[in-house]
């Protein structure tokens, strides 16, 4: 799961003491707060997160069975679909 420290987006520097610093917003759609060194290196999601280079994130098992969910998607279903939906640009 990502990390904000890990997040390219991420606004200090790896190593700086975080504890004196301004809230600040790492996202235009995120509000601003102040980072804390736990805060930093607890995992949760957020959909801004951008990995820095060299860093690895792993998958949650939710997000795993989400994705399996999409490609088990039955293809009869999105055929049927798309022969329904009247073709523009075309005369009979």
């Amino acid at each position: 799961m990502p990390r904000c420290i890990d997040c390219a987006r991420f606004p200090w520097a790896k190593g700086t003491d975080l504890s004196m610093l301004p809230a600040v917003k790492c996202h235009p759609d995120i509000p601003a707060r102040r980072f804390t060194e736990d805060g930093a290196r607890q995992e949760w999601e957020c959909r801004y997160f951008a990995p820095n280079d060299g860093v690895i994130v792993e998958k949650s098992e939710a997000e795993v069975q989400a994705s399996e969910a999409v490609i088990q998607t039955p293809t009869a279903e999105l055929s049927d679909a798309q022969s329904a939906r009247p073709r523009r640009g075309r005369r009979a």
